[in-house]
């Protein structure tokens, strides 16, 4: 990005005059930057202009979890495209990898408390690169079903997912009852992609949340998430409204959550994933085969 461009971002933002752009992050479809002004430092992630909607609702995300009070996530500045980029500004934060473990799960889990009328969101939004659909429901099943599994199993099938776990998954969808059975979760606010790549901690140990993909769905979602990418949540029973979540009966519904998350990845062109996924397939089968 050439600076005529940095300047325009920086007065759309109203942030200042530009002082330097350094880039934190590249990725194939993203670039994180610390933009420095004469009024300070601020954090920007920048896109291709067609990606104007994933950082409009990524912004969208980051408000409603700051407007709970609960987990600190980064506040938003601005949010907007120039002629060619699409842009969020976000205020910089000094993080690190530790911090805060207790704090984080019970701030994870007030953030929980906070819930809806209906599963799902107020719109289309994005965890990645990849649509997520939130069709207002009030059948936690029917949602995650229609608006989790069965839009990634599409895609999934699409980019070449092997036959035998596209069917085995199309299975699921129709048995998934035998999962969810006598599950009737509230409708929580949920971070949505609650993973270690998406956790850090300030300097004084409080936990920072970034890049959510908000919506109202069941909160085991994000422990699932969560214990999934390898993050250590030893005080599950933070979260009050789980009383039951080292039984049985969580231990299987968070096999058919994951594999949620599992989709999403190979999705997102990580072809080494659909082992993962057929190695959660066969977990799932044990489980009804017990």
């Amino acid at each position: 990005m050439n600076f005529s461009e940095w300047q325009q971002i920086a007065s759309d933002a109203g942030v200042g005059t530009v002082e330097s752009a350094q880039k934190q992050q590249d990725k194939d479809y993203q670039q994180c930057w610390q933009l420095i002004t004469d009024q300070g430092r601020y954090f920007v992630k920048t896109r291709v202009k067609r990606d104007i909607p994933l950082l409009r609702t990524q912004a969208y995300s980051l408000k409603a979890i700051a407007q709970t009070e609960t987990l600190r996530c980064p506040l938003v500045i601005a949010q907007g495209q120039t002629h060619k980029t699409a842009w969020l500004v976000l205020e910089w934060l000094s993080l690190k990898q530790t911090g805060d473990q207790v704090r984080l799960e019970q701030q994870l889990a007030a953030l929980h408390q906070h819930t809806g009328a209906q599963f799902g969101w107020q719109e289309t939004n994005f965890i990645g690169q990849c649509i997520q659909h939130n069709h207002q429901l009030t059948d936690w099943t029917s949602f995650y079903r229609s608006q989790r599994l069965l839009p990634q199993l599409r895609r999934a099938a699409e980019q070449g997912l092997a036959t035998k776990s596209v069917a085995h998954i199309d299975q699921l969808l129709d048995t998934l009852e035998i999962y969810l059975s006598d599950h009737h979760p509230k409708p929580s606010l949920l971070h949505g992609n609650f993973c270690t790549d998406h956790i850090a901690f300030l300097e004084d140990a409080t936990p920072v949340v970034f890049s959510p993909s908000c919506y109202y769905g069941d909160l085991e979602m994000d422990w699932a998430a969560a214990e999934l990418s390898g993050l250590s949540m030893s005080g599950f029973d933070a979260d009050s409204a789980i009383d039951s979540r080292a039984t049985e009966r969580y231990q299987k519904r968070k096999e058919v959550y994951q594999l949620y998350y599992l989709l999403v990845a190979f999705n997102q062109n990580k072809p080494s994933y659909a082992s993962m996924i057929q190695q959660q397939l066969s977990n799932l089968q044990k489980i009804i085969n017990a």
